[in-house]
């Protein structure tokens, strides 16, 4: 994928049990995938969570939104991010996830800083 104005995924309030494996992502106008389950506060039926992000590229991302992150988890929890070779934009991986359901990240190769 590349050329794309904002996210190239987005998984929102409610979702889970999605894979994003194997892709090369380039040229995005914000980042790579973000994840959004919501808050504490909102019920669990809203909430995501046991998402797949492994095994991608992502490179030359933020170039309109210079302030978006390569890979985003927000009020998330049971993801794992794993093996994603991200370059070249100014903020690589941002995790918030639930606390009480934590996420597991493992080897995230970030190379090169910002653009």
């Amino acid at each position: 994928m590349k050329n794309i104005g904002t996210f190239a995924f987005e998984v929102g309030k409610g979702s889970t049990d999605n894979e994003f494996s194997y892709n090369t992502i380039s040229h995005i106008g914000a980042g790579g995938s973000r994840v959004n389950g919501g808050t504490d506060e909102v019920p669990p039926v809203l909430w995501n969570g046991n998402n797949v992000i492994s095994d991608n590229e992502l490179h030359h991302f933020g170039e309109v939104y210079p302030s978006a992150v390569g890979l985003l988890l927000m009020q998330t929890y049971g993801n794992r991010v794993a093996h994603n070779n991200i370059y070249n934009g100014w903020y690589q991986f941002k995790d918030a996830c639930l606390k009480n359901h934590p996420c597991s990240v493992k080897l995230i190769s970030l190379l090169g800083g910002g653009v």
